[in-house]
C-alpha cells in the first residue's frame, strides 16, 4: 500500500474546513504513530533506553512533517507509553524510582528542543527555497521582457508572460496613456473596476481574504498604470519587484515608440528637405532668364505705360521667387552640412540696419523705426548669415502687420548677451504655437488667409541662431508681437 505522507502546518490548504480536518488528521496521525511505535518495541523487548531514542526520532519526523504542535502532542503521548511499557511497576502509569522521573524530563525536553529546533530549520529551508524561485522566475521575466515585440501592444504581452512564468489566478494590467486594460485568467468586472480606482488614487492595496494585489505602476515619481494579481502563493517584495520590472518594459515600449515616431518624422522631413533643394534648383534657371528678359526689356524706350507696368510687376514678383529659391537652397545646405560661420565682430548699429536693408523693398509700405539703445555693444558672428536670420523678423512683421503699420527694430545689452528684437502691430501668437512657429513649415492656423509664406523663414532664422549659440523667441506687448534674438556678447576690451 502506498504510504500517504502529509504536508507540513505551514502548508496546508488555506480552505477553512480543509484546513480543520487536516489539523485534527495530523494530530490523530502523531499520536498513532508514537503509540504503534511504542507497542513494537514492546514486542521486540527492548529496553527504556533503546525505545527512548527510537521515539525520539519519530518526533523529530514528525515535527518536520506535520508541525511543532503536533510533534508536541505525540511527545507527550510518547512520555506516556514509556511510562506504561517500560518502567516498573508495568502497565501504570506510576513512577516509583526517581531517577525514571529525571529519564522522562529530560527525554520530553530534548523531544521538545529537538522538534522545535527541525520544524525551525525545515521552515527556513522552506523560505529560501521560495524566495530562489521566485527570484529564478522575476529573473525569467526580466530577460522575457526584453524581447517583446515592438510591432504589438506591451500590455497583453505581458500579462502573458506573468500568467506563464508565476501562474497566478488573475492578472491584470492597465497602461494609462493607452487607457487599455488587459486581463488574463479569473478576472471579475470589480477587479477591473479596482485596478482603474488604484491607478486615480495613486495607492497600493492588498486583499488578505482574496489575495489580490494591486500596485500602482511609477517610474521615478510620476504613476503611469497599475498591476493586479491574485495568488496567494506571492510576497509583497515578489509583487514590488514585478510591478518595477512591468513599468520599466512599458516606459522602454513607450521609448521605442516614440523613437520610431521620430525617425520616421526625420526620414520624411530629409525626403521633403531633398525635393525642395532639387525644385529650387530647377526653378532657379527659367527665373534667371525671366530676370534678364524682363530686365532688357524695361530698357526698351517704345513700350507704353501699361506695358512697361506689367513688366515691371513680372519683373519684381520674378525677384521674390528668386529669394524664396535662395532661401531654400540655403535651408537645405545647412540641414545637410554644419553650418560653418565666417565670423566677424558686429556691433548693433551695423547688425539692425543691415538687417533692414537686405530686406529692401518689401517692407515700403511700413514705417521703420530704429530703438537701439546700445549700438557700441558687439557680438562675434556671420555677417551675411546673421543678416539673413534677421531679416526674416522683419520680413515676418512686414506681412503680417496691418498695411502702413510702424515696425520697430531694436537692440540693447546685458552683461553677457546683445539682444535684438523686432516689434510689429497685428494679432498675437497663441502661446502653444510660440515653440512650433520656428518649425519648418509651421503656420499658424488661419494665417494662409492673411499673408502669403511657405513656414521656412523663422525656421531658417532659429538655425542660424542656434549655430551661434544664441537664442531666438517670441513674447506679446500689449496689442504687438515682439521677437527677440540673443547673442553672446564680445567684451569690450576684445572689440
Amino acid at each position: 500500500m502506498a504510504s500517504v505522507t502529509p504536508m507540513p502546518a505551514s502548508e496546508a490548504p488555506d480552505v477553512p474546513y480543509l484546513s480543520a480536518i487536516y489539523r485534527v488528521g495530523a494530530f490523530a496521525l502523531s499520536v498513532l504513530a508514537v503509540i504503534a511505535v511504542s507497542a513494537a518495541a514492546w514486542f521486540l523487548e527492548l529496553n527504556l533506553a533503546s525505545a527512548s531514542l527510537i521515539q525520539l526520532l519519530v518526533i523529530v519526523v514528525l515535527s518536520r512533517q506535520v508541525g511543532i504542535w503536533p510533534a508536541s502532542v505525540a511527545s507527550v503521548t510518547a512520555v506516556g507509553c514509556l511510562n506504561y511499557l517500560f518502567i516498573t511497576p508495568m502497565f501504570t502509569f506510576t513512577v516509583a524510582d526517581p531517577h525514571n522521573w529525571v529519564a522522562l524530563v529530560v527525554f520530553e525536553s530534548c523531544a521538545l528542543f529537538v522538534s522545535r529546533l527541525s520544524t525551525k530549520a525545515h521552515t527556513q529551508a522552506m523560505i529560501a527555497e521560495k524566495e530562489r524561485r521566485d527570484t529564478q522566475r522575476l529573473y525569467e521575466v526580466s530577460q522575457l521582457m526584453l524581447l517583446i515585440n515592438r510591432e504589438s501592444a506591451p500590455g497583453a504581452q505581458i500579462v502573458n508572460l506573468i500568467a506563464r512564468i508565476f501562474e497566478p489566478q488573475a492578472v491584470i494590467l492597465f497602461d494609462s496613456q493607452l487607457a487599455r486594460i488587459d486581463p488574463m485568467g479569473d478576472v471579475s468586472t470589480e477587479m477591473e473596476e479596482e485596478v482603474r480606482s488604484t491607478y486615480f488614487r495613486d495607492r497600493d492595496s492588498y486583499d488578505a481574504v482574496s489575495t489580490k494585489w494591486y500596485r500602482v505602476l511609477r517610474l521615478g515619481s510620476l504613476p503611469m498604470g497599475t498591476l493586479a494579481v491574485r495568488s496567494p502563493e506571492l510576497t509583497a517584495p515578489v509583487v514590488n519587484a514585478l510591478a518595477s520590472l512591468v513599468a520599466v518594459a512599458l516606459e522602454r515600449a513607450r521609448a521605442f515608440e516614440a523613437e520610431s515616431r521620430a525617425l520616421a518624422g526625420r526620414d520624411v522631413e530629409k525626403l521633403r528637405a531633398a525635393v525642395l533643394d532639387a525644385l529650387a534648383h530647377e526653378v532657379k534657371t527659367p527665373l534667371t532668364a525671366i530676370i534678364t528678359a524682363t530686365g532688357g526689356l524695361l530698357e526698351d524706350a517704345t513700350l507704353s505705360a501699361l506695358q512697361r507696368d506689367l513688366l515691371s510687376l513680372i519683373d519684381e514678383q520674378a525677384g521674390q521667387l528668386k529669394s524664396l529659391t535662395t532661401r531654400l537652397l540655403k535651408t537645405a545646405k545647412m540641414d545637410s552640412t554644419e553650418v560653418k560661420l565666417q565670423r566677424h565682430v558686429l556691433c548693433l548699429k551695423e547688425i539692425t540696419s543691415d538687417m533692414v536693408a537686405m530686406v529692401g523693398d518689401r517692407v515700403s509700405e511700413h514705417q521703420i523705426i530704429f530703438d537701439v539703445r546700445d549700438p557700441e555693444a558687439c557680438t562675434n558672428a556671420d555677417r551675411d548669415l546673421l543678416s539673413l536670420a534677421l531679416s526674416q523678423l522683419v520680413d515676418n512683421a512686414a506681412n503680417y502687420s496691418m498695411p502702413r503699420s510702424t515696425i520697430t527694430v531694436g537692440g540693447s545689452a546685458t552683461d553677457g548677451e546683445v539682444q535684438v528684437y523686432v516689434r510689429n502691430t497685428g494679432s498675437a501668437i497663441p502661446q502653444d504655437s510660440r515653440q512650433r512657429i520656428f518649425d519648418r513649415f509651421y503656420r499658424l492656423p488661419g494665417s494662409e488667409h492673411r499673408a502669403s509664406g511657405s513656414g521656412i523663414g523663422l525656421s531658417v532664422a532659429k538655425k542660424i541662431v542656434d549655430a551661434h549659440h544664441g537664442r531666438i523667441w517670441v513674447a506679446d506687448d500689449s496689442d504687438a508681437t515682439v521677437f527677440w534674438v540673443g547673442l553672446p556678447r564680445v567684451p569690450r576690451s576684445e572689440i
